[in-house]
């Protein structure tokens, strides 16, 4: 036997027979799923797996959950094939997981997670809907006052509601977003629309709403939008109406329409019924090169509005019926690394104040205002000069220069944009940093009369901003000193406003023709140590008249203010603060001080309950009285908060809370009298309240 042996180790090469001395090795259990299942199926349709090998009885018995559901009753395994079959209900609906454990004795070792997607009923990717709703609830408990005689407080229950519904529905090809607020209140004179319709404004009324439909190549936005992006025919005009978005990636067209004022309310729903009261607009932004978006773009708008004398829901101001008919086209450019950026635009508009109500001439024949088209134009390119240079190669580096030059010309007016005509702003910007310090400086001129119109007063103006900010704390080297050090910021800024040329007109004086420089500086320190923070601003500003026969008409002005706060510890902090506010009148020689000190602190004894208390006090002594006025203000609030049920974001929560407040003036002499002694005559009057309330966080 041992001749064999020795003969077969002399016949086979080595590796045959190292071969035979190694034991099969069984391949670790995997499980794989076809890429065709990979997306969105029917909540009713089985899955396919496919397993690497047999199962074999060392590897257990699988176990099978579809999100939250033991489906493995309902699962057949053949072979290396796996089918798993949803339960009566179907597959949790949404994107979930299939877990696949092995069951090995008393353990659920785990296989494989496979995620699962399904769709919703009716064919939704994703179907949600989140309802709000904040109930409040005040009233005030009781109140008084120094003046026995005066109004008392309204004790009525007041009950407020700020609720909504957000939305998102999803399809294959398609998806609806929306959302909307609902505000209402107990009391007429809270309602929304109140300064409107009085006592016929209901008292739950619709905010403000949004819905978007997106198709692949398509947007409909209806409800609160922003149209236009052109700074001088129309921009971003907020009002209620409806805009569509399409074409392809290097073209996009976009036509809107919006009403002319803010709107709220059920009443006109779009927000484009009345034809005389709206804006239309139809912009298109072209990519011409594609595959870099933003090198090159260029940007068409037009724009035909009118406006009603109709002002905003908030808007307390008589207004003029207005028409525009206007267009404008831009050019944007940037290098690919952002370091160059140019962006220039010219636009025109036609404007005109039509007479929209004959009883306003009260039966006067007046002429028909002509439609005045006028234009503007705008430059402004930015240059990195220095971008990731280090200073003697360690320390960063960076200086931006910018350009701004805009011109609008005489009579330029737009209904979709804001503008300021008659004048010409030129400006270089320089942006900087060096280390921790950063930077910026702007140099602007301007002026108006640009038609140079004998009759009108021409003025310049000149302007230099200037801005550092430091912050010690971010040098790695000062690290261990880092609470002793400040984070700085230095703020300056000069103004000069002069007539260049007086108008023809004799009513004019010397006197009368403006030059004036104003100047102000403005620095802040905080620093931060531990559980402590202090803060020191330092203001002063300067009013230098210059006119003829004025030149002692200056003012001046200076504000300091410090603040200390402390985190005592988690259930308790507190903050003190103080500041001292001058006001100089150089040509009466009259200085105005305001000296302020306050106090807040904001104890917490338990995770749902807080006291907060406020305590105020400021003396001011305005020359030539010779009374100072005290203020003193206390507000104090305690609140306890309860969740009624759920957690996380969707808890249901209540809040409870009584505050209290008092306000007193007082009135004290500070006059000496004949004899030498000082009156002490003093004149006080107070009020106080005390409100309790609920806040109630239904949905």
């Amino acid at each position: 036997m041992r001749t064999i042996v020795a003969l077969l180790i002399v016949v086979l090469p080595p590796h045959a027979a190292r071969a035979q001395s190694v034991e099969t090795v069984t391949a670790p259990l995997a499980i794989s799923v076809a890429a065709a299942t990979d997306g969105f199926r029917s909540a009713r349709s089985s899955l396919s797996l496919t397993l690497n090998r047999p199962v074999t009885v060392a590897d257990g018995a699988l176990m099978f959950v579809a999100g939250d559901v033991d489906v493995t009753a309902l699962t057949i395994v053949s072979g290396g094939a796996i089918t798993v079959n949803p339960g009566p209900n179907g597959f949790p609906q949404g994107e979930s997981e299939l877990r696949v454990f092995r069951s090995v004795g008393s353990q659920w070792l785990p296989l494989a997670t496979i995620p699962l997607r399904v769709l919703y009923s009716g064919g939704f990717i994703k179907a949600v809907t989140t309802p709000t709703a904040d109930i409040s609830a005040n009233r005030l408990l009781s109140d008084g006052s120094t003046d026995a005689t005066g109004p008392r407080g309204d004790r009525r229950q007041v009950v407020t509601l700020n609720g909504g519904i957000r939305s998102a529905y999803v399809w294959p090809a398609l998806s609806i977003e929306s959302q909307s607020a609902v505000v209402g209140a107990s009391r007429d004179e809270l309602a929304l629309r109140f300064a409107q319709r009085g006592a016929d404004a209901p008292n739950v009324d619709l905010s403000t709403y949004q819905i978007a439909f997106k198709l692949p190549k398509v947007r409909v936005d209806m409800g609160q939008l922003s149209l236009g992006a052109n700074r001088h025919v129309i921009s971003n005009f907020s009002s209620r109406g409806i805009a569509i978005t399409t074409g392809p990636r290097w073209a996009q067209f976009t036509v809107g329409s919006v009403a002319g004022a803010q709107l709220v309310g059920w009443d006109n729903f779009l927000g484009v019924s009345e034809r005389d009261h709206r804006l239309n607009s139809v912009a298109a932004t072209f990519e011409l090169r594609p595959r870099r978006p933003g090198a090159l773009q260029v940007r068409v708008t037009a724009l035909d509005g009118s406006l009603l004398p109709k002002p905003a829901f908030t808007q307390g101001a008589v207004v003029d019926a207005e028409e525009s008919r206007g267009s404008g086209v831009e050019l944007t450019a940037a290098s690919p690394t952002q370091r160059a950026r140019v962006s220039m635009g010219l636009s025109q508009s036609a404007f005109v104040n039509p007479l929209r109500d004959a009883a306003l001439t009260g039966g006067l024949a007046i002429a028909p205002m002509r439609r005045e088209r006028k234009g503007a134009q705008y430059v402004e390119a930015s240059l990195g000069v220095l971008e990731g240079w280090k200073l003697f190669k360690r320390i960063p580096t960076r200086l931006t220069v910018a350009v701004r030059h805009e011109r609008i010309d005489p009579l330029y007016r737009s209904v979709g944009a804001f503008v300021q005509a008659d004048r010409q702003q030129d400006a270089v910007d320089l942006n900087g940093a060096f280390g921790t310090v950063s930077w910026q400086t702007a140099i602007s001129r301007g002026r108006d009369n640009l038609a140079s119109v004998q009759s009108v007063l021409t003025s310049h103006t000149s302007g230099i901003t200037a801005g550092a900010a430091f912050d010690a704390v971010a040098i790695k080297r000062l690290a261990r000193i880092r609470s002793a050090l400040p984070q700085l910021n230095v703020n300056y800024q000069f103004l000069h406003q002069f007539a260049h040329r007086a108008p023809t007109s004799n009513d004019f004086r010397p006197q009368d023709l403006a030059d004036q420089a104003t100047r102000s500086i403005d620095a802040t320190g905080t620093w931060r140590a531990r559980a402590w923070q202090v803060s020191v601003r330092d203001n002063h500003t300067r009013q230098d008249n210059r006119q003829s026969e004025r030149e002692a008409s200056d003012f001046g002005g200076a504000v300091q203010n410090v603040s200390v706060g402390r985190s005592v510890n988690s259930k308790l902090d507190a903050t003190l603060d103080g500041g001292i506010e001058q006001q100089r009148n150089v040509e009466r020689a009259e200085v105005t001080r305001i000296r302020r000190i306050g106090t807040t602190a904001n104890w917490r004894p338990f995770l749902v309950t807080s006291l907060t208390a406020n305590v105020t006090a400021a003396v001011t002594r305005a020359p030539p009285a010779t009374t100072d006025v005290v203020n003193l203000e206390t507000r104090m609030e305690l609140s306890h908060r309860q969740v009624l049920f759920g957690r996380g974001v969707n808890a249901r929560t209540a809040q409870l809370f009584l505050r209290f407040a008092r306000t007193s003036a007082s009135a004290v002499p500070f006059q000496q009298l004949v004899d030498g002694t000082f009156s002490t005559d003093r004149t006080t009057r107070m009020q106080w309240s005390l409100n309790s309330g609920l806040s109630l966080k239904a949905w």
